[in-house]
């Protein structure tokens, strides 16, 4: 026993020991892991893809741009080329050539350092920049395109913003002088550019090779120090108090770098104009690193944006900063999911189809129902024509947008398909049956009458059409002006109906159905704040759309039970033929008696349902009433009768 317990007491100590060395060797190894996953941080490798983010203000003063509000949206796209330094080339453009998209690169680090190529730890970037003053479309806005490098291995982006001046886009090349880091290393190359960006947003000018740049001059004189300029505009992409200090910085318009150097010349840029909110800004991105997944994901999949609903790949923050203006904004942005975008566009999309086909299915009935000459000389050729033209705008508007949008052109080709079907088809159709049924002589009097009738016809409505699109055009301003005129389509008929004292000129499903399905596509860009367009809502002028057109829908229907004329004062009136009045003695003593030849059935002396027309002619109430529905001519000798 004594044996065994001394025998036992080794084993356990053995035991004991064995899991001291091997957790030992556990926590190094798991140590060494972490580090090496802690060192090891991924950046997305291609960033071309399209940005929007807000800003907020930071420094400065807004009122300089013409800013009037704190915050705001920012968009922007851009697209990064690999760069390639050749030590051995000798020409002088200042714009690097492409040699392949970053699009194309799976790696996250190096560049091939074959054929003389020094390598570079950036790409180039070149893209556009819209900066609103709100977080809507129709606000205030600037343009600026971006020229600068992306540091991909830290996730680092650093771009000179140049303003656009008049919505005019400028082919001018990359203002960026790549001849001064030919033979440098990556660091101080990163270094030169930014020197070069900050200088621009310093003086707000942008410079440009002068014409000896490819001597290189190694004079002193042209030689100075960049250290300090360097350092403050590697500094200057991380907090904008560090940005105010760098103005006091000495310029020189050269720029220099381990005995390279490169005149350039300060010129007068095509990017700033005399408008005092053209400023020069230096824009930085810090973009946020991916996990070792979602990095092999992207280069697996390069067009990926989101890794699910929530979670952006591409998201990043930053700050656009002028120098010269002393202005920092700060700003989240990330990648825009293009999906999100064209769901919207294709519920537009079906909302306005449908619409259409419910104008095209009630149009069809009213048709129906104004199917004699009476009954279409009833309707008013203004209204019915305002609404072709509206269908014709909506139909030009979805096609244009079809084309500036080709990824989803056969939606906008549907929506505006069936605009052009509904104004081609049936209104134009339903118009000539109208202007036949109000001037059936002019159709009546050949086919030379009839082609000068059409020529007349397709001339006003097609003047009428272009006209509005020039107004629009000089006098965009008058927009909303224009709308409500278009959507005042009831007016004309409330205007011919008391002018001719006409009743019920339209079935009501037609009348509620039009003023609703045409109350859609106002109200969607007016009303919804969620529009595919991102236009700012105008809540007032919404309201006030629908309350106009219920007003004209409520007169419609006073007209129809209190008279076309109710509005208007009685002593305003003209004298009214009295169709309710005794039986003359003229009428009494005719051979054929006093029968309604209507209904075929006499009219007895002790009725007072009975109506006499200005002809001296004698029909029961409801009979001439129903006959005057489909024609105002006497039944017995055609005379031409004038309105209840």
């Amino acid at each position: 026993m004594k044996y065994l317990s001394i025998l036992f007491i080794i084993v356990v100590y053995s035991l004991i020991s064995n899991i001291d060395i091997v957790f030992s060797f556990d926590q190094e190894q798991l140590g060494s892991t972490a580090s090496t996953a802690i060192n090891q941080v991924y950046y997305p490798r291609n960033i071309s893809h399209i940005y929007k983010g807000v800003w907020t203000e930071t420094n400065g003063d807004l009122s300089k741009l013409s800013f009037h509000k704190n915050s705001g949206s920012i968009l922007y796209t851009f697209t990064n080329i690999k760069y390639n330094n050749n030590n051995n080339n000798s020409s002088n453009s200042t714009t690097p050539s492409p040699t392949t998209t970053a699009a194309n690169t799976t790696n996250s680090g190096s560049h091939s350092n074959s054929n003389n190529n020094t390598t570079t730890d950036f790409d180039i970037v070149e893209g556009y920049l819209i900066l609103r003053d709100g977080v809507y479309s129709n606000n205030y806005q600037l343009k600026y395109q971006l020229y600068g490098i992306y540091e991909y291995k830290i996730g680092l982006l650093t771009l000179v913003a140049l303003p656009i001046a008049d919505n005019y886009y400028l082919a001018t090349p990359n203002p960026l002088n790549f001849d001064v880091i030919k033979g440098m290393d990556s660091n101080h190359s990163i270094l030169n550019l930014k020197e070069q960006m900050n200088n621009m947003s310093k003086l707000n000018q942008v410079f440009f090779p002068s014409d000896n740049n490819s001597n290189h001059n190694n004079n002193e004189d042209d030689k100075t120090s960049s250290s300090s300029s360097s350092s403050s505009s590697s500094s200057s992409t991380n907090s904008g108090d560090k940005h105010t200090s760098n103005n006091n910085n000495n310029l020189s318009s050269t720029h220099t770098s381990h005995g390279t150097s490169s005149k350039l010349t300060i010129v007068k840029s095509p990017y700033i104009n005399d408008n005092s909110s053209s400023f020069i800004f230096v824009f930085t991105q810090q973009l946020n690193n991916l996990t070792k997944e979602q990095y092999q994901d992207l280069v697996e999949h390069p067009t990926t944006i989101h890794s699910d609903e929530h979670e952006a790949l591409y998201f990043g923050k930053g700050q656009f900063i002028s120098l010269f203006a002393g202005i920092v904004l700060d700003y989240q942005s990330s990648a825009t999911r293009m999906s999100v975008y064209r769901s919207k566009i294709l519920n537009y999309i079906v909302m306005v189809s449908l619409s259409s086909f419910v104008q095209i299915f009630i149009l069809i009935r009213q048709m129906d129902y104004t199917g004699t000459q009476t009954g279409a000389s009833r309707i008013s050729i203004y209204s019915i024509g305002m609404q072709t033209l509206l269908d014709a705008y909506l139909c030009l508007l979805h096609l244009i947008a079809g084309v500036l949008i080709e990824q989803i052109f056969n939606a906008f080709a549907t929506a505006a398909f069936f605009q052009f079907v509904t104004f081609s088809l049936f209104e134009m159709r339903y118009l000539l049956i109208i202007l036949k049924a109000r001037r059936p002589q002019a159709f009546a009097d050949g086919w030379t009458s009839l082609r000068r009738e059409f020529s007349l016809f397709y001339l006003k409505f097609y003047t009428c059409l272009f006209g509005g699109i020039m107004i629009l055009y000089y006098f965009s301003g008058l927009l909303n002006f224009f709308v409500f005129l278009m959507y005042s389509f009831w007016v004309p008929q409330i205007i011919s109906n008391a002018k001719r004292s006409i009743k019920k000129p339209f079935l009501w499903k037609y009348v509620i159905g039009i003023s609703i399905t045409r109350l859609v596509i106002p109200l969607y860009f007016y009303g919804c704040p969620s529009n595919f367009m991102q236009l700012e809502p105008v809540y007032g002028f919404s309201q006030f759309l629908v309350f106009w057109m219920i007003v004209q829908v409520v007169v419609l229907w006073l007209q129809s039970f209190l008279g076309p004329q109710f509005f208007i004062p009685k002593s305003l009136l003209p004298p009214k033929y009295q169709y309710y009045r005794p039986i003359p003695a003229v009428i009494r003593s005719r051979e054929e008696g006093q029968g309604c030849v209507i209904c075929m059935n006499d009219v007895e002396a002790n009725d007072t349902d009975y109506m006499i027309t200005p002809c001296e002619h004698l029909f029961h109430s409801r009979c001439l009433q129903q006959w005057m529905e489909y024609k105002m001519d006497c039944p017995t000798c055609r005379a031409q009768l004038p309105p209840i």
